[in-house]
C-alpha cells in the first residue's frame, strides 16, 4: 500500500464541513507513538521511520519508507500487529534501537468517500488535519494527490499550507 497523506495546521469549522459532505465519524482514538532510530542507520538521513504505536488497546509496529510524493507525505508502509506494546518496546531497545521521541495525540477519524480524514490534537503542537488516500502504484500518486488537494481546497486550505513534515519532525524542530 502507498499512503498519500497531506497535513495542514488547524481545523476550525472543518468538522462541520466534513459532516455536511457526508463524512462519518469512525471513532475517537488516543495514540501513543514511539519513534526509534538505529545506531548503524540514521533514519533521519535515509528519510525512513520505525514507529511503535498504541491506539487505545491496539498495538502495531510500522516501517515507513522514504517520501515519494510531490505535495504530500507519501510513503510505502509496512505494518505488523503486535500483542504487547511494552515487550515490543523492550525488544527494540535490546536490538540497539534508540527511542527518539514519544508523540501523543487525540484523533477524531472520519471517512468521506475514498478519504480518511484525521482531526488531530497533538500534545506540544496543537491541531492538525490529515487527509489520507491510497495509491495502488507509484504512477497513481499524482492523481491521488490531486484529489486530496481539491478536497482540502474545498475546506479553505491552499497548497502553500500543506505540510510534508511528520509530527516527529515538527516536535524535534520544537
Amino acid at each position: 500500500m502507498i499512503e498519500v497523506e497531506v497535513k495542514v495546521r488547524g481545523w476550525d469549522n472543518v468538522e462541520e464541513q466534513i459532516i455536511m459532505l457526508g463524512g462519518v465519524l469512525i471513532g475517537i482514538e488516543e495514540h501513543l507513538d514511539v519513534y526509534f532510530n538505529h545506531s548503524s542507520r540514521d533514519f533521519k538521513v535515509t528519510d525512513e521511520a520505525l514507529r511503535l504505536r498504541r491506539v487505545n488497546s491496539h498495538v502495531e509496529l510500522t516501517y515507513k519508507g522514504p517520501r515519494i510524493g510531490s505535495i504530500s507525505k507519501t510513503r510505502e508502509e509496512i505494518t505488523l500487529t503486535i500483542s504487547d506494546f511494552n515487550t515490543c518496546r523492550e525488544m527494540l531497545k535490546k536490538l540497539s534501537f534508540k527511542e527518539v521521541i514519544e508523540v501523543f495525540k487525540v484523533r477524531r477519524v472520519y471517512r468521506l468517500n475514498e478519504f480518511k480524514i484525521n482531526l488531530d490534537d497533538v500534545r506540544g503542537l496543537g491541531k492538525y488535519i490529515e487527509v489520507e488516500a491510497e495509491a495502488l502504484s507509484i504512477s497513481d500518486i499524482p492523481s491521488v494527490e490531486e484529489k486530496v488537494r481539491k478536497l482540502l481546497e474545498g475546506f479553505g486550505f491552499h497548497e502553500e499550507q500543506f505540510i510534508r513534515k511528520t509530527y516527529l519532525e515538527l516536535l524535534l524542530e520544537g
